[in-house]
């Protein structure tokens, strides 16, 4: 579930948007787990929403387009997410 949040003070507002990802995570490990070898099909990550909307706006590109998907890919090969990976692209 997404969570929007507003914060403000004297001077500035922030606008907080949250998801608890654990169950994405899970799940990405159990598929990890269960790879079968030879499929015509691929899975390749599995992104939380919030993740892809932070990403979209750091490269500039809308979910769904070719660079997105650029980016996407080198995302989910750093280290820093190589959690939501699970299989190669």
């Amino acid at each position: 579930m997404i969570q929007d949040r507003i914060l403000t003070d004297e001077k500035t507002t922030t606008f907080l948007r949250t998801q608890d990802v654990t169950a994405d995570l899970e799940r990405a490990a159990r598929l990890r787990e269960n790879l079968r070898a030879g499929s015509d099909l691929r899975h390749v990550g599995t992104v939380p929403m919030v993740i892809a909307e932070q990403w979209s706006r750091e490269c500039g590109e809308r979910i769904g387009t070719a660079g997105f998907k650029e980016y996407l890919q080198r995302k989910l090969q750093d280290g820093e997410f190589s959690k939501l990976a699970i299989g190669k692209f």
